[in-house]
């Protein structure tokens, strides 16, 4: 799991560029960590899933789509990802060309997971975090452990992750100290708690 700082650098790399590569990748970093997607969720998001301030997971490992809201810092940089990726392409004289696919690689094709896996492991290195942090799915893992720490509820975690039962959900409480439950009557943002 990353630390609390550790997030604060990761949602913070290269925030200010206005290159492409940049803003996808620093996308791609707060979408994994505020919905708490799988990389291959991610990977097979497309543009029609993402609508009315949800994101539609309808490529899952159970393969039971879900839900997860968009909150406002998320939509901001979404925003700004879709006007940026919109004039790469129309500079390339690629618009028409591009995939459906919301994650796009330069060319305009789809985000492979192994693709996000090395933008994860590029920033995590920019950023000092050690390698063994490294990897798409310890953002979900940081996910799981804030929004406990955030809600409190294993029920409303356990529905957004997608899980089936609450056994999953549960193993991440023990990542919880007295003190973590104590804070537990925060907001529900993951990046809206990181100020």
């Amino acid at each position: 799991m990353f630390t609390k700082d550790e997030v604060k650098k990761l949602v913070s790399w290269n925030k200010r560029s206005r290159k492409f590569l940049d803003v996808r990748d620093n996308l791609i970093i707060s979408f994994l960590l505020e919905t708490g997607c799988r990389n291959h969720e991610l990977s097979y998001l497309k543009e029609s899933d993402i609508h009315d301030g949800f994101v539609y997971f309808k490529v899952t490992k159970n393969s039971k789509p879900r839900i997860v809201p968009i909150s406002k810092i998320l939509e901001k940089q979404m925003r700004r990802y879709n006007r940026i990726k919109l004039e790469y392409f129309k500079n390339l004289k690629k618009e028409d060309a591009i995939e459906s696919f919301y994650i796009l690689s330069k060319s305009g094709n789809r985000m492979w997971q192994q693709n996000i896996g090395q933008v994860v492991d590029r920033i995590c290195k920019d950023c000092n975090i050690p390698k063994h942090k490294s990897y798409p799915h310890n953002f979900r893992h940081t996910h799981a452990v804030m929004m406990l720490k955030n809600t409190g509820n294993v029920h409303l975690v356990s529905k957004l992750l997608g899980y089936c039962n609450l056994s999953i959900t549960e193993e991440y409480l023990r990542g919880l100290t007295q003190d973590d439950v104590i804070e537990m009557v925060k907001g529900n943002s993951i990046l809206e708690n990181l100020r």
